[in-house]
């Protein structure tokens, strides 16, 4: 359901190296997440991280990315409003 609501992309890509900067959004990620192109770019994904992201997967996913491997994680994310928690 959240998908058909952003159009049903919501991607983001980020440089290949750390600290893995946005590089670009989708309209679906903008709408979803609350953030423009402009805002996101040039930032560190951990900007959408708040209390509730768990350090664990997190460490998991950056662990399989540094070795170029598929990961399947759930993170707490959120919002700009920081008034809901996505994904």
């Amino acid at each position: 359901r959240t998908l058909q609501l952003c159009g049903g992309v919501v991607q983001v890509v980020t440089e290949a190296a750390p600290p893995y900067r946005v590089v670009s959004v989708s309209a679906g990620w903008q709408q979803l997440c609350g953030y423009s192109r402009e805002e996101a770019a040039g930032r560190s994904l951990s900007f959408l991280q708040g209390p509730e992201t768990q350090q664990e997967p997190l460490r998991a996913l950056m662990r399989a990315v540094r070795e170029s491997r598929p990961a399947l994680v759930r993170l707490t994310n959120y919002t700009k409003a920081r008034s809901g928690e996505i994904w």
